[in-house]
C-alpha cells in the first residue's frame, strides 16, 4: 500500500528484511510450505508492479506531465543528496552553470521559479560536475553528516527499539539463531542508516521505521518462544526481566507523552492557521498569495477536509511549480510570472518568513534587476504577509508627496 504512495517504501522494506528472509528460508527450508507464500506474494507482486506501471504510463501519454517528471526527477536528484558546499573550491562549478549562493539556497529549498536559470541542462550539466567531486574532504559536508548521524541515533524512539530488540533477543536462551538474526537485522539497519545519512537528505520518519522493523522482528521471533518454555513464576523473578519490562514501560511513556505534547502543538497550529486562511480570504478576497515553505499547510490534520483553504487563491513554492497543475492555477488567476507579477502590479501577495526576506531581495536583484521593499500587512504563526513595491516606485511616491507639501 505503501508503495502507492511512494515506491521507494517499498525497496527499502525489502532492503531492510534481507537479513530475515536469508535466514528464515535457510533454517526452515524443508518446514515452509512455499506454495501458500509464494501465490499470494506472486499476486501481490504483480499487483504492485502494474499499479507502479500504470502510474507511469497514465503521466506520460501527457507531454506536459511527462516533462514535468522528467525534469523534477532531476531536481530532487539533487535536491536530496548532500549540499554541495559554495565555497573557492566549488565556485567554478557554480559559475559554469550561472548559479550564484543564493541561486542554489532556492533551489535546494524547493522555492525556485526561474525555468531558464533552473533548467534542466543546468542542473544535469551541475550533476555531471558535482559527481567528479570527492564531498568528504570538504568540512562542511562532514558537519551536516555528522550532525545528521547525532540527530538520527540519539532519537528516544531509536534507542528504545534497539534497546527493546536486544532485551527479547537476550531472554531467548535456548534459540540462538533467532538471537544472531536480531543482532544482524540490528547491524544491517544501522548500516542502511549510515549509507541514507552519508548520500542522502531523508527525513526523520524514514529512521524510525527502520530502527523500529529490528524491534518488531525481536519480539515476533523471541517472545512467543519465552511463553511455553519459562515458568512465569521464575520469569517474573529473574531481575534483569522485571528492570528491563519496568525500564521499556517508563522509556516507553515518557516517548508517549511527548508524542501527546506534540499532537496537541499541531492541533494548536491546526486551528491558528484556519483563523489565519479565514481572516486572509475575509480581508483580500481577491488577492493571489504567493507562499513558500514557511506556510504551514502540512499542520492540517488527517481528518480535515481543508475546506478553509479551498476559497483561498493561492501558489505554494514546493518544487511542483512546474507542474501542469501549478500553470492551469497561474492561468486561472490571470498570473504570467509569480515573481515579476508581485512588483509590477499589486495581485500577488507573499507568505514568507522574515529570515528570507534578503534572500529573496537578493535573488530578484540579481535575475530581474528589481530593488523591492516588503512591509508586513499581516503576522501569521511563522510567517509573514507582504505586498511587494519597487523601491523606486516607493521614492517617486515619496517625492511626490515631497514636492505636493512645498506648493501648499
Amino acid at each position: 500500500i505503501s508503495s502507492l504512495i511512494r515506491y521507494a517504501s517499498l525497496q527499502l522494506l525489502i532492503l531492510a528484511s534481507i537479513p530475515l528472509l536469508i535466514c528464515i528460508v535457510y533454517q526452515k527450508f524443508r518446514a515452509i510450505r512455499f506454495g501458500s507464500y509464494l501465490i499470494p506474494a506472486v499476486f501481490t507482486f504483480i499487483a504492485v508492479l502494474g499499479c507502479h506501471w500504470y502510474d507511469r504510463q497514465y503521466y506520460q501519454q501527457d507531454e506536459d506531465w511527462n516533462s514535468f517528471v522528467q525534469y523534477h526527477n532531476e531536481a530532487a536528484l539533487l535536491i536530496n543528496y548532500a549540499q554541495i558546499p559554495y565555497v573557492k573550491q566549488t565556485k567554478p562549478i557554480f559559475d559554469k552553470v550561472g548559479w550564484s549562493a543564493v541561486d542554489y539556497w532556492m533551489f535546494r529549498n524547493w522555492v525556485y521559479l526561474d525555468s531558464e536559470t533552473y533548467s534542466l541542462s543546468r542542473m544535469q550539466e551541475f550533476k555531471k560536475q558535482t559527481d567528479k567531486l570527492s564531498l568528504r574532504k570538504y568540512p562542511q559536508v562532514m558537519a551536516f553528516r555528522v550532525n545528521m548521524l547525532k540527530a538520527a541515533f540519539t532519537n528516544p524512539i531509536l534507542i528504545i527499539c534497539y534497546l527493546g530488540a536486544i532485551f527479547f533477543a537476550c531472554l531467548n536462551i535456548n534459540r540462538q539463531w533467532q538471537r544472531r538474526l536480531v543482532k544482524s537485522l540490528l547491524i544491517w539497519s544501522t548500516l542502511i542508516m549510515v549509507i541514507l545519512v552519508s548520500y542522502l537528505k531523508l527525513p526523520e520518519r524514514v529512521f524510525i521505521g527502520l530502527c523500529a522493523l529490528p524491534f518488531y522482528f525481536s519480539i515476533f521471533l523471541n517472545l512467543p518462544l519465552l511463553i511455553p518454555e519459562l515458568n512465569p513464576r521464575e520469569l517474573t523473578s529473574r531481575f534483569i526481566f522485571r528492570a528491563g519490562i519496568l525500564i521499556m514501560v517508563l522509556a516507553s511513556c515518557i516517548v508517549f507523552w511527548r508524542e501527546v505534547q506534540r499532537s496537541n502543538q499541531f492541533v494548536k497550529l491546526n486551528i491558528q492557521f484556519k483563523q489565519d486562511i479565514q481572516q486572509l480570504v475575509e480581508k483580500w478576497p481577491d488577492k493571489v498569495f504567493l507562499s513558500v515553505f514557511t506556510f504551514p499547510i502540512e499542520t492540517f490534520l488527517p481528518l480535515d477536509n481543508q475546506s478553509e483553504i479551498q476559497d483561498m487563491k493561492y501558489l505554494y513554492l514546493t518544487g511542483r511549480q512546474g507542474s501542469p497543475l501549478f500553470q492551469q492555477k497561474m492561468k486561472a488567476y490571470g498570473i504570467k510570472s509569480p515573481y515579476t507579477d508581485l512588483y509590477e502590479t499589486d495581485r500577488l501577495y507573499l507568505i514568507i518568513h522574515p529570515k528570507l526576506n534578503p534572500i529573496l531581495k537578493e535573488y530578484l536583484s540579481q535575475h530581474y534587476a528589481a530593488d523591492i521593499e516588503l512591509k508586513s500587512v499581516y503576522e501569521g504563526s511563522n510567517y509573514r504577509v507582504y505586498p511587494v513595491i519597487l523601491a523606486e516606485k516607493r521614492n517617486q511616491s515619496s517625492s511626490v508627496s515631497v514636492s505636493s507639501g512645498n506648493e501648499d
